[in-house]
C-alpha cells in the first residue's frame, strides 16, 4: 500500500504517540525508519478516517477493523497487525449500520449494532449467533470473559450482556459526555 503511515509502537499500545518514529510507504509499499537504534520493534500503521472500529485478539496475533467505504457501506477486514496489509475482507450482517462496535475473542468476532450483537466466525464472517439487545446508537464494544460491554452512545450508558444467557444483566451509567 503506497502512502501509508507506519510507526514504531514503542509503548505497545497500538496508537501513534508523540515521539514514536514514523515512516511513509513508497509506491511499492517499501519503507525505511531513520535515526532508529537497531533492535526489535512492533511496526504498526495509522488507520484512515473511514475506520470505525478496531479489535485485536487477546494475544495480538490477529487484528480486525470495520471501515466505511465511499459508498457508505461497512466491511470488516483482517489486517496483518505489523504491516497493515489486508489479509481478508467480508461483509458484516448489516453493512449499512451507522453506529457499531467490534471486539475479537479467540476465533470469534463480536459486531454490535442497533438491536443486536452478532457473533461471527473470524475467518469468514459467517454469523454463528445473534444476541438481541435494546435498540439505539451503539458505537463501542468490549468482551471480557463471558460478558459483553456495549456502549449506548445517546444515553451515556453501557449495557452488560451475559454471553451465556444472552441477556442484559446490568446497565452502567457513565455520566454525561
Amino acid at each position: 500500500v503506497a502512502g501509508a503511515t507506519l510507526f514504531l509502537d514503542l509503548d505497545h499500545n497500538g496508537l501513534l504517540d508523540a515521539g514514536e518514529p514514523t515512516a511513509t510507504t513508497d509506491a511499492s509499499g517499501g519503507y525505511t525508519f531513520t535515526d532508529v537504534v537497531p533492535g526489535d520493534y512492533q511496526v504498526r500503521y495509522v488507520t484512515n478516517a473511514s475506520t470505525l472500529a478496531r479489535a485485536f485478539t487477546a494475544d495480538q496475533t490477529r487484528l480486525f477493523q470495520a471501515i466505511r467505504g465511499t459508498d457508505d457501506i461497512v466491511v470488516i477486514q483482517e489486517l496483518d497487525p505489523f504491516t497493515g496489509e489486508v489479509l481478508n475482507q467480508f461483509d458484516p450482517p448489516l453493512p449499512n449500520a451507522t453506529g457499531i462496535g467490534l471486539a475479537a475473542k479467540g476465533d470469534r468476532l463480536y459486531y454490535s449494532r442497533s438491536g443486536a450483537i452478532d457473533v461471527l466466525d473470524a475467518d469468514d464472517g459467517m454469523v454463528l449467533d445473534t444476541i438481541a439487545i435494546s435498540t439505539g446508537t451503539r458505537d463501542g464494544l468490549a468482551i471480557i470473559g463471558d460478558r459483553a460491554y456495549v456502549q449506548h452512545y445517546n444515553q451515556n450508558t453501557i449495557d452488560v450482556v451475559d454471553l451465556v444467557t444472552q441477556r442484559i444483566v446490568d446497565t452502567l451509567d457513565i455520566g454525561l459526555a
